[in-house]
């Protein structure tokens, strides 16, 4: 085995964390995915995984789904974004050195950042709202340790941040149904990218009104944008 490699801390026998830099985020979730078909028991376990290999299988999951970003990018932004907000959204998307696949996805708004997607996102979240047990995490280990358990106790309409995973299958959703399902969809990032779609139009914009206050506060502010563009 090359000598290249990372460490798989499990902890339990389908959850991993990995001591990666926090700021960066944990190992990817194609980690995680081989972790959870070894199904071992829940005591510690050290394994060695290539990191080339771990790679490759989350560039393949991510391929898979969205194509090449740039391509995805004119999707979004201009294919199938609705002609009043053209050129007022922009998607970003970016992979640091070291993150092994690991992706932030951004949404800005008028050049003005709203919105971000990845796992350090999402755990930040957990700790500064009091989620864990640990208010004030120490080093890697401590900050990554009640990630995993926290991320299968809240599900995405229980919180109102999200993974970059939860970022491309929401997208893989919605390129791939009705836009009708979309804008109703129970996943608030499918709604997300549908309000902002082409192919929705003002009859079901005014019905949308009145789903208005339902939303999280953070997706609130695509919809109140949408119908602001129309004039409605």
């Amino acid at each position: 085995m090359p000598a290249a490699c990372c460490f798989l801390f499990l902890t339990s026998p389908w959850r991993s964390t990995c001591s990666a830099d926090h700021r960066l985020g944990p190992i990817p979730c194609a980690c995680s995915l081989i972790s959870r078909v070894s199904a071992l028991s829940p005591f510690l376990f050290t394994f060695t995984i290539q990191t080339k290999f771990v790679r490759k299988i989350e560039r393949c999951c991510m391929s898979k789904i969205l194509g090449s970003w740039s391509g995805m990018r004119k999707y979004l932004e201009q294919d199938m974004l609705a002609d009043s907000l053209r050129g007022r959204i922009k998607y970003g998307c970016t992979a640091y050195v070291g993150m092994d696949g690991c992706r932030i996805f951004e949404i800005c708004v008028d050049k003005q950042q709203v919105k971000r997607f990845s796992w350090e996102t999402v755990n930040s979240y957990f700790i500064e709202n009091g989620y864990t047990m640990n208010p004030s995490p120490i080093g890697n280990s401590e900050y990554w340790a009640e990630f995993w358990t926290l991320l299968d106790k809240y599900s995405m309409d229980q919180r109102t941040e999200y993974t970059d995973d939860e970022f491309c299958r929401a997208l893989e959703q919605y390129r791939n149904q009705d836009i009708q399902v979309s804008i109703y969809s129970h996943n608030p990032l499918v709604r997300m990218f549908a309000v902002l779609d082409r192919r929705v139009g003002k009859r079901t914009l005014q019905k949308l009104k009145n789903i208005i206050p339902e939303q999280p506060d953070w997706l609130r502010q695509f919809y109140l944008l949408r119908l602001s563009s129309e004039n409605i």
